[in-house]
């Protein structure tokens, strides 16, 4: 089937126009498989061009090949899942953990969007993904899974950094437990705003970016603008 077939779906939420803007546009997805391929399946739902994956092991101790993961796939290349998903959207994956800076910067060229889902400890690997997002100029949206919904900040270029973000938190941003239940809550928060701002839908000046954030509290179905305490609009 021709694109637009498959994607007819989606007219009325997008026009055509904007439609063949997701069909152009380069995004990233960085983080475990479980998150990574969660928001990657998302945006290969919406009709994204081409995906790029920044993988990481899902902890210390996990081994390629190691069983299904928290929601019961199988272990299987990310690069199949997705075409599995629509033949339309390719894939390119590298291992972040084993990148260097030069091979990031190689990977990244062209990418509009960087979708962050490594847990708020790692900012081995958040730091340097932020400082790319921030040398190509584009906006990195990191969330994380809460254990009755989900949370998302943006980073602008220019804005606030992550160091200084999850500092300045009065208290560590609380773990989802690693179940299914938290995982399908978040799926495709990061995504979805990826979307609106590739196709216009978001202006950049709508955004709300760091030191704001936004959460998704899933016993209501309310979305929530907040402001992080202590914090300043920029590094």
């Amino acid at each position: 089937m021709e694109y637009l077939e498959i994607f007819q779906r989606n007219i009325g939420l997008f026009t055509p126009e904007q439609q063949h803007r997701l069909k152009d546009a380069t995004v990233i997805v960085a983080g475990a498989r479980d998150q990574c391929q969660t928001e990657a399946q998302t945006l290969a739902r919406f009709g994204v061009g081409e995906i790029r994956l920044l993988t990481v092991p899902d902890d210390s101790d996990a081994e390629p090949g190691s069983g299904p993961d928290l929601l019961g796939r199988s272990e299987e290349p990310f690069a199949n899942v997705i075409r599995d998903t629509t033949p339309h959207t390719s894939v390119r994956t590298l291992d972040m953990a084993g990148a260097s800076t030069e091979s990031l910067q190689e990977f990244a060229g062209g990418a509009a969007i960087i979708i962050d889902t490594l847990e708020p400890e790692r900012m081995d690997l958040k730091t340097p993904l932020a400082d790319l997002a921030r040398t190509m100029e584009i906006f990195l949206i990191a969330t994380h899974p809460l254990p009755m919904g989900s949370l998302m900040v943006v980073f602008a270029p220019g804005g606030k950094t992550p160091e200084s973000w999850y500092a300045a938190l009065p208290q560590p941003i609380p773990a989802s437990g690693g179940t299914a239940a938290g995982l399908a809550l978040k799926a495709g928060m990061g995504a979805a705003e990826a979307a609106l701002i590739l196709t216009g839908m978001r202006p950049p000046a709508d955004v709300i970016a760091a030191p704001e954030y936004v959460t998704f509290n899933a016993l209501d179905r309310r979305f929530t603008r907040h402001a992080a305490p202590n914090t300043e609009t920029s590094r």
